[in-house]
C-alpha cells in the first residue's frame, strides 16, 4: 500500500499543500502579491525617472522662453525708437530737399561722374521729380545718369527722356515721328520763309498820278 494512504498525518500535509497551492494561485500559474508588488514598485521608479527628465526639460524650455520673449520685448522697443528716428530724418530730408537744392545736387553729380564725361545729359527738377534730358553714347551712360538721380536723397521719382546720339554726334532720331503736311519743295526753288511778306513789284497799269506844276 501506498505511503500516503497509509499515514494519515502524511495525507494531511498533502491536502494542506494543495489547499495553499489553490489559495495563492500558484497552481494557476500567477504571481504573488509580492511579486506584483514588487514589479509595481520598480514602474513606479521608472516612471519617477521619465517624470523627472521630462519635467527638467520642461523647465528649460520655459527658461528658453522667457529669455526669447524678453529678447522679442527688446528687439521691439529698439525697432520703435529706430524707425522714430527714421521718420524724423524723412522729415527733415523732405523738408530741406526743395527742387533748387535737388536741381543742384543731381547736374553736379552727372558732372563729376566720369562715366558720362561723353554724355550731355541734364536735370531739371519740379515737385522733387527729376527729368533728365539730352544724350548720351549708350543705354548704359543713360542708365547710370538715372541711377546717379535716384540716389540723391530726397528725390520721388527720376523720368528719363534721354536720347542715344549717333556716332556723328548727332541725336538719334526717335522710333515713332510725326509726318509734316507740308509740300515738298522743289531742288532749284528757294522757300519763302514764314512771317515774312514777299515784296511785290509796282502795278504797272496804275495811272501815275500828275505832276503838279507852279
Amino acid at each position: 500500500m501506498n505511503a500516503i494512504h497509509s499515514n494519515p498525518s502524511t495525507r494531511l500535509l498533502a491536502l494542506a499543500c494543495a489547499l495553499l497551492l489553490v489559495l495563492t494561485g500558484m497552481g494557476c500559474g500567477d504571481p504573488t502579491p509580492e511579486e506584483r508588488l514588487a514589479d509595481a514598485t520598480e514602474e513606479l521608479a521608472s516612471a519617477t525617472l521619465a517624470k523627472e527628465a521630462a519635467q527638467t526639460a520642461l523647465d528649460q524650455l520655459e527658461q528658453r522662453l522667457e529669455a526669447a520673449q524678453a529678447a522679442r520685448d527688446k528687439a521691439a522697443e529698439a525697432f520703435e525708437e529706430v524707425e522714430q528716428r527714421w521718420v524724423s530724418a524723412k522729415n527733415a530730408v523732405g523738408e530741406f530737399a526743395t527742387d533748387e537744392v535737388l536741381h543742384r545736387q543731381v547736374n553736379r553729380a552727372l558732372l563729376e561722374e566720369p562715366d558720362l564725361q561723353g554724355a550731355t545729359i541734364t536735370a531739371g527738377v519740379e515737385a522733387r521729380v527729376v527729368t533728365l534730358v539730352g544724350g548720351a553714347p549708350d543705354a548704359e551712360a543713360i542708365a547710370i545718369a538715372a541711377e546717379l538721380a535716384t540716389a540723391v536723397p530726397g528725390v520721388a521719382e527720376v523720368v528719363s527722356q534721354v536720347l542715344v546720339e549717333s556716332g556723328e554726334g548727332e541725336e538719334a532720331a526717335p522710333m515713332a515721328t510725326q509726318e509734316s503736311d507740308a509740300p515738298e519743295t522743289p531742288g532749284n526753288v528757294i522757300p519763302e520763309l514764314p512771317g515774312l511778306e514777299a515784296q511785290k513789284e509796282p502795278d504797272t497799269d496804275e495811272e501815275p498820278t500828275p505832276e503838279t506844276h507852279l
